[in-house]
Parts: structure tokens; sequence; C-alpha cells
């Protein structure tokens, strides 16, 4: 018995090594980073800007150029997103908001300043406005315009601006945050659903183009779409060119400011399977964009997955815990390839559910007590067979 439970000790450890390294085996793309200088060592002329989801930061390499800054302290501008929804996605606003509502996490790059330090960074103003006499229930004042103060990469961040809403003064900065959170944190909610940027409660804002952003200071009334490179319109809908900032379509890498297509999506020969690539790398052109042996359907520029796979190149696998409900419980593929849910807190061992929905399984608390009750009663018994032995 003591050797089975050194054994499963063992294999459990040797299971978590394995999934470690497979994790680390999974290459980092190079626009995630934690600093500005991981930025400027790839892609020259970006910055690490946050975007605050809930509490769950994304960091990623953004334009932060005179032409296009990005948003961040005293300067609005761009914010982080994916230019393909299969690669991931991000529905992020730039958002002025009021010094007492930030962090200084949400909108800037990773960095540490205590005491003196933090108090003289706040007191850094970028953008010193002054309240306008004019009345009005919209945002405004002062007449710096977007990119008048970003000489050069960096200089926006750890400052801020102040503006006039709803006539009074409001000092803040502007900040990266999911549009399903803009009007929790707006310094002026009324500026979250601009209709220049796309239809209200859109997905798809700026068509994952650009970032919905203020043009300039005076007009915190106002909000349109500043494009990537490549792209450029109202709402940034139109391609232009294989330019790029940091990313690309699926199949292509951003390398020296233009996408190039990696091997499926380059157009080339494979198999006597040859379609077009277009510039941005975004449709596969033979079989060697799909994994597992899925084929490339030419006329819709995408794989096509075979029964057992799913993802936009097929590389996932499904099992028979794919699609299964097992509720407050847990599915397990058995040996025979089927599945069953097993309840969550082994007592002292993982039993099937008794129900569909695992709502009798034992709590946490239930178990615990059982445990305590075990070794109460292991205790007494091994009591019992010391006395016995003397």
């Amino acid at each position: 018995m003591l050797l089975l439970r050194a054994l499963s000790i063992l294999a459990a450890a040797a299971l978590t090594l394995a999934t470690r390294d497979a994790r680390a085996a999974v290459a980092v793309p190079a626009y995630q980073c934690e600093t500005d200088a991981d930025c400027a060592a790839k892609f020259p002329g970006t910055a690490c800007i946050s975007v605050d989801n809930y509490g769950d930061i994304v960091r990623k390499c953004t334009p932060n150029t005179k032409e296009r800054p990005a948003c961040r302290g005293g300067q609005p501008g761009l914010c982080p997103s994916y230019q393909n929804e299969q690669v991931g996605y991000l529905n992020a606003h730039c958002v002025f908001v009021a010094k007492d509502a930030t962090t200084t996490d949400a909108s800037t790059s990773k960095t540490s300043t205590t005491g003196s330090d933090a108090d003289s960074r706040r007191d850094r103003f970028l953008l010193a406005m002054t309240e306008m006499a004019s009345s009005g229930s919209g945002s405004g004042g002062g007449s710096a315009s977007v990119g008048d103060n970003t000489v050069n990469p960096g200089a926006n961040m750890g400052t801020y601006a102040k503006v006039t809403i709803n006539k009074k003064l409001v000092t803040g900065e502007f900040v990266c945050i999911d549009v399903s959170d803009c009007e929790n944190k707006a310094a002026d909610p009324t500026t979250c659903e601009p209709i220049t940027c796309g239809s209200p409660g859109s997905k798809t804002r700026c068509n994952n183009h650009g970032t919905c952003t203020y043009k300039s200071i005076q007009t915190m009334s106002k909000r349109s779409c500043m494009c990537y490179k490549g792209f450029q319109g109202d709402k940034c809908q139109t391609e232009i060119s294989n330019e790029c900032d940091v990313d690309c379509g699926l199949g292509g890498d951003c390398v020296d400011g233009a996408c190039v297509c990696k091997k499926g999506w380059d157009g080339k020969k494979f198999n006597n399977k040859q379609g077009k690539a277009n510039q941005r790398c975004t449709k596969c052109t033979n079989d060697q964009a799909c994994e597992n042996g899925n084929p490339c359907n030419l006329e819709t520029g995408t794989c096509v997955c075979n029964p057992g796979y799913f993802g936009p190149t097929c590389g996932a696998t499904e099992d028979s815990c794919t699609n299964k409900n097992c509720y407050t419980g847990q599915c397990q593929v058995l040996t025979n390839g089927s599945s069953a849910c097993f309840c969550q807190h082994c007592s002292p061992e993982c039993k099937m559910c008794p129900t569909k929905d695992c709502s009798t399984c034992p709590s946490p608390a239930s178990t615990v007590e059982i445990s305590k009750g075990v070794v109460f009663v292991s205790a007494i018994v091994g009591l019992f067979i010391a006395n016995a032995a003397l």
C-alpha cells in the first residue's frame, strides 16, 4: 500500500512538471510586455500600455508617437487591440478618468514609485487647462490637441490633465478600459457610447483596427476612431496597406513595420494547392496553415476542422469532456474514451457524482470534517495496537 501511494505521488509530480514544461514551451507573443523597454527593443515607437478589464490586466505594445500617441497620463490616444479576434479580443476605449478613480497599473507601464517621488509625479501636469467661462453640459477646455506634447515616446507617462466637465475643473488621466466598464469609471459617462465609433453596444468598436478616443482636449464631449497603421476610415474599416505597428492577421508577423506572412498564408504552392495571399495575412493559402492534417478552404481562406479538432487552425483537440456539463463537479475522461462527472472534493477518494448536476456531492466543509474524523479514528486504532503490543 505504501509503495502504491509513493508511486502515485511520483506520478502526480511528474504530471505537474510535464504541464509546467508544456506551458513554458508555448511561445509568448512578441507584443506582450511588462515595461516600455520591452516594446522599444522589438517595436520602435511603441510603449507598454495596459487595459484594465475588470481587474484582469492585459499589457500590449501600442503605438506612441507624436502623430499617434498612446492613451495614458495626460494624453489621449491609442489603446491595445488585436487586429484579429482569432488571436485575441480587446474592446478598449481611451477614457478620461478622475484622479481619485485611477490606479497606477491601469494605464501606465509597470513602474514603482513611493513617497515623495509619487507626490512629485502627481504634481506634474502635461496639460494645464483653465476652466472655461462658457457654460454647457459637455466637456471642454484649453487648446492643446492630440500629439502636441508627445515629443518622444514615454513623455506622457505619469502625467495628469485638467479639463472642464459640467462647469467643473477635473484633474485626471486618460486610461484604457473595456467599453463595458466605461460608465463606471469615466469622469463624463455621457461620452461612453459615441456613434462615431460604432453602434451602441458594439463589440467591435473601430473594427478592432483602432481606438475610440478623444481627438483633442477642447472637444472632450466627442470621441472618434484613431486607426492603427494599415487602416483608415471613420471607423478604421478600410484596409490600405501591409503596414503594421505590432501585429497582423492570424498568419503573419509584423517585421520592420510590415506584415510578413508565414507558410500556408504566403500564397505559395503546396501539394498542388495555392490560394492568393492578402497583404495582412488573414487568409490561409494552402494546407500548411492548418494543423493536424486539416485542410484549408481556398474560397473562404479558413481552415476546415475535421471531427475531434477545433480552433482557427484546428490545433485544439476535443475529447468526451469538451461538451459535457458537470455543473459543480469535474469531468474526467475514462479509459474507454467516455467521460463521467466526479465530485470536486474527494473524501478520501474521488467519487462519481450521485446526481447529474453534482449537487449532492460533499462540500469542502464536510470533507474537512470527514478528514478530521479519519485522522481521529486512525489515532485511536494506532494507540490500541501499540498498547496490545506491550
